[in-house]
Parts: structure tokens; sequence; C-alpha cells
């Protein structure tokens, strides 16, 4: 079992350094900077009232056996795998369970932001049902990093908090407005493609306009994701900040253990 936990560790330590070497990329570095730039001092208060809510109610969810499990556990592992925490000894565990975490943490911007754009881009525009769904797979998804399936159901009250993020900042933008910029132009798009399809004698014109109107189609699909870059950055520093505290709070536990 410890060589089994030994390679998922270095399955964890591949991909942290992987994610932060591919942010050598101008975009993505500016990306990680955005992110940060994003913060505001309420996302602190915000995030301790959001992990105690999400740690009594996995308390309360581990009390039912089925529940308990995690294939991390099984591996002899304690909480879960991308902190690197297990129940084995040693100088060689020791190191990993202080360096994975302050590798998770330097990525954390990244990674908060890929979350971000995979479960809460769009919400906006999903019904109540499918806001829920996905936000359960937020809270689900993170049982690939061996968390119980308690842990995993409780992070769903995540999820709906940095989708209220989500959503608080981006009806503060001029999102509508750019999607009904959008529907005004495919509307106008759909009547120049039928005019220029009837009128032969002036499609060299007609097909200019359509070619026009494509140009403002992707120039209205760019508002759309500007409009709504900022409240996903705002979504992925909430989530950032969220995160922070707990690997901030772990590396405190293993400093006064290691004392």
């Amino acid at each position: 079992m410890e060589y089994a936990a030994l390679a998922v560790i270095a399955v964890m330590v591949s991909s942290l350094v992987v994610t932060l070497y591919q942010h050598r990329d101008s975009r993505l570095r500016a990306d990680y900077i955005a992110v940060i730039r994003a913060i505001r001092w309420w996302m602190i208060p915000a995030a301790l009232a959001q992990l105690a809510t999400v740690a009594l109610v996995m308390i309360l969810l581990l009390k039912i056996p089925v529940l308990q499990y995690g294939w991390w556990n099984l591996l002899g592992g304690q909480g879960n795998a991308a902190l690197g925490q297990t129940g084995y000894s040693g100088s060689l565990w020791t190191a990993v369970s202080v360096a994975l975490p302050v590798m998770l943490f330097l990525a954390l911007p990244a990674l908060a932001l890929g979350e971000e754009e995979l479960f809460r881009r769009h919400t906006e525009d999903d019904s109540h049902v499918r806001r829920a769904a996905r936000q359960v797979g937020f809270g689900l998804m993170h049982l690939i990093v061996g968390v119980p399936l308690a842990a995993g159901l409780a992070l769903t009250i995540s999820g709906f908090y940095f989708m209220a993020v989500y959503l608080h900042a981006i009806r503060s933008t001029d999102h509508r407005a750019a999607k009904q910029h959008l529907k005004q132009c495919i509307d106008q798009g759909a009547e120049l493609a039928d005019t220029a399809h009837r009128a032969e004698q002036s499609l060299s014109e007609q097909l200019t306009q359509l070619k026009t109107w494509m140009n403002d189609v992707e120039d209205a699909e760019r508002d759309i994701d500007r409009v709504q870059r900022e409240p996903l950055l705002r979504a992925a520093a909430a989530h950032t900040v969220s995160n922070a505290l707990v690997v901030l709070t772990l590396a405190i536990v293993l400093i006064v253990a290691l004392l």
C-alpha cells in the first residue's frame, strides 16, 4: 500500500509541476495575476463561514458508514492525495507532507480559475436544476483526489458559494446587453442569409453584408467572453482564498507537529 500511495503522490507532484511550468506562457501568467488582483477583503470572512459550514456538514455525513470511504484512505492516506497527507512515517513522507501543500498553494489561482471555467461559467443561462447539478458535480469531482464521499458531498456547498460570487459579479456587468447584441446579430444574419439566397442579382452586396455580420458575431462573442471574465476572476479569487486558508491551516498544524 505504501508504494501505491507513493505512486499517487508522484502523479500529484508531476501534475502540479506541469501546471506551474505552463504558466511561463504570458496569457496564463496574466490570468494567474488577474485572479490574485480580484481578491477582496470580504472573501476571507466569507471563506471562513463557508468552510465552517462545509466542515459541519461533512462531520454529520461521516456518521453514515458508507460515506466514510475514499480511495486515498484505503491506501493509507489521510485527508486527500493533493495534500500528500498519509499515515506513514519517515523523512520522505515528512518532506512530501510539507512540499506538496506548498506547491498546491502556489498553483491555487490557476487551479481555481480552471474549476470556475468548468463549473460556474454560463451558469447565468442555466436552469435552477442544471445549476444545482453542476455544483453537485463540482463537489463529487473532488473524489478524484481521494476525499471521502462525505467530503465530496459537503463540498457541494462550496460550489454554491462560488456560483453565488460569480452570479453576483456578472449581474453588475453589461452581460445582458452583450447577449442581446449577439442575438440581434444572429437574427440579422439569418435575414441577410435568406435575402442573399433569394436575391441573386444583389448577391455580391449581400455576401459583403454577410461577411460584415460574421465579423459582428465574432465581436459580440468576444463581448460575452469579456463580460464573463471579471465574474470568473472574482469567483476564482474567492475559490483561491478559501483553499488557501485550508492549506495554510494545514501548514501551521504540520509546523507545530514538527517542532
